[in-house]
């Protein structure tokens, strides 16, 4: 099958989702599946997907409008022809839905990794965009699966609505060849018995990750 991710992604390190779609990607790829990413030209998830050996489709699709978006991506399927559409975000859904006008065979997977369309906004106005959102996407996506990466976030899903025929949960895959070959190694029984105590983190080094207040309590702990 023909599989294409949609992802306008483009902060400056890729995040948890496409290290995770990398990996049940890599799984699909090996069974035979084609998987092409379609992404903004020169961002992160470009090079990140490059590196990994994917077919990148290199496309300035994304606008605050969402027409001349939905044209560009029109184009793009066309020349693809995917059989399966994969997105991370509301507007990738958008879009993806939309060519469904043209193209109803298209099956679309709508990937959430966190809790879904959070209500702890305190404007008023966000909050009604987060419920529109989730109204679009549940009760109006109708030809979406759902795909979750743990129970928590299934769960939520369906306390939004989700039907649970249209909802599935895959969790995190790794491999184990990744991390032998990485040389990485850490005698934790050793260290334990010693009293010693390790603290780890996991999370791109950007700002919004906040890893400047694990430091400064790691530092309140050793003093």
């Amino acid at each position: 099958m023909k599989i294409v991710l949609i992802d306008h992604f483009n902060e400056e390190f890729p995040g948890g989702g496409q290290e995770f779609l990398k990996y049940v990607f890599k799984i699909l790829k090996k069974e035979g599946h084609k998987i092409t990413v379609v992404c903004l030209p020169n961002s992160c998830v470009q090079e990140f997907f490059s590196f990994e050996g994917f077919n990148v489709y290199a496309l300035n699709f994304y606008s605050k409008f969402i027409i001349p978006g939905y044209f560009k991506l029109i184009k793009a399927l066309k020349k693809l022809k995917p059989d399966i559409i994969v997105v991370t975000s509301f507007y990738e859904a958008l879009l993806s839905y939309l060519c469904l006008f043209l193209y109803p065979q298209l099956k679309i997977i709508r990937f959430f990794q966190t809790e879904p369309f959070p209500e702890f906004s305190e404007s008023r106005l966000k909050k009604f965009a987060l419920k529109l959102r989730s109204l679009i996407e549940v009760k109006f996506f109708k030809k979406t699966l759902f795909v979750a990466v743990s129970d928590f976030v299934a769960n939520s899903l369906e306390r939004k609505g989700v039907n649970s025929k249209r909802l599935m949960v895959i969790k995190p895959v790794v491999f184990l060849d990744e991390i032998i070959n990485s040389g990485f190694s850490y005698d934790y029984h050793n260290n334990i018995s010693k009293g010693r105590l390790m603290i780890g983190a996991c999370g791109r080094l950007v700002k919004s990750k906040d890893f400047g207040t694990l430091i400064k309590a790691v530092k309140i702990l050793r003093d």
